[in-house]
């Protein structure tokens, strides 16, 4: 392990603000889509594994989801639900949250290496979301009652096999629920580690470690390759740092 990692990794992430503060992104203050809530239209075939429906999003614009209609054991985990100041109200199964779009938290962490690569991993064909797409280092949920930087902790280890201290990681940018999030609160974490990474085979089909100008060049060509939430929680890491 590298000392002072969290503050090595934000050094890969140019023009570092100088007061080190957490950003909070005012880009998705308001969710884009708000109708989504409530409604879900263009329901479409529907096969013993999955279902496919159509979001209508506005101006004409469609989202595809794949819907699981078998319920996995992922499913009945429980999440806080929150209010739009991110205050716990109740709680609900993951297979409920999703379905009815209801605001809950999530953490995402950017993991890199001696020379300022970032880990990316691909997600498993098996995930109830964005299957097969590329998306941060480590993602995932907080459950009920759970802090988000114990979750950051957790899933480190749960997705590629990293033990790290809470000390070690930086938080740099909050996000609001939004469409691109999943309606999620989600916060973004900074870590500096080379490994060795052990990516767990229910969650990521394979991992590998892109320069953050590679990642901007691979965003503008093949965006569609990239989950929703990395696209947009990685821009706006980039911007803010800029920003200064």
């Amino acid at each position: 392990m590298i000392p002072s990692s969290a503050s090595r990794a934000a050094s890969f992430l140019p023009e570092r603000p100088a007061s080190r503060r957490i950003v909070e992104s005012d880009v998705c203050r308001r969710p884009a889509f708000p109708e989504l809530l409530d409604a879900r239209i263009l329901k479409l075939t529907t096969t013993a594994k999955q279902k496919k429906t159509y979001l209508r999003l506005s101006q004409g614009f469609f989202a595809i989801v794949f819907v699981r209609s078998e319920i996995s054991s992922s499913e009945s985990e429980l999440f806080d639900v929150v209010d739009a100041l991110d205050r716990a109200v109740s709680t609900a199964s993951r297979a409920e949250v999703h379905r009815r779009g209801l605001f809950h938290r999530a953490i995402h962490v950017f993991v890199f290496d001696d020379k300022g690569r970032l880990l990316l991993q691909q997600r498993s064909l098996s995930k109830d979301s964005a299957p097969g797409l590329w998306c941060s280092s480590c993602s995932g949920h907080l459950d009920a009652g759970e802090e988000y930087l114990s979750a950051a902790v957790r899933e480190l280890s749960e997705e590629i096999g990293l033990s790290v201290s809470a000390m070690e990681l930086e938080e740099i940018l909050r996000v609001s629920p939004c469409l691109e999030t999943g309606w999620e609160f989600a916060r973004l974490y900074l870590l500096c580690h080379d490994g060795p990474f052990v990516a767990n085979p229910s969650e990521i089909s394979e991992i590998r470690s892109i320069s953050p100008p590679g990642i901007d060049k691979l965003l503008d060509e093949r965006a569609k390759e990239f989950s929703a939430s990395f696209a947009h929680l990685f821009r706006l890491s980039r911007l803010l740092l800029r920003a200064g």
